[in-house]
């Protein structure tokens, strides 16, 4: 094989779907950061999505993908843990009952 069968090649499986791995690990924390801050019902506007995509691409830089997912949520719980849902209200003690079967 030469090397223009080699980028043919990858070219085809880029529109396949087929994506190199560290775009698949990028995506993936994107997603993550996202679904962290819908969670916290955090209002996304310009400068939240710049600051989230500059969040994710500093965890990118980290040697492994556990070590990227653990700074990522990290960061996005140090700067945003202040905006945490309300607590669901208390319900009260469940006690069994009985109808009189014995």
């Amino acid at each position: 094989m030469n090397a223009n069968q080699d980028v043919t090649g990858a070219a085809s499986d880029e529109r396949r779907g087929h994506h190199p791995v560290s775009l698949e690990i990028s995506e993936y924390a994107l997603s993550v950061a996202i679904s962290y801050l819908k969670s916290r019902r955090v209002d996304f506007n310009l400068e939240l999505r710049q600051q989230v995509l500059g969040i994710v691409a500093r965890s990118l830089e980290a040697a492994s993908s556990a070590e990227m997912m653990a700074l990522l949520i990290d960061e996005l719980d140090s700067r945003f843990s202040h905006q945490l849902p309300p607590a669901a209200e208390p319900t009260p003690p469940l006690n069994r009952g009985s109808i009189g079967y014995d």
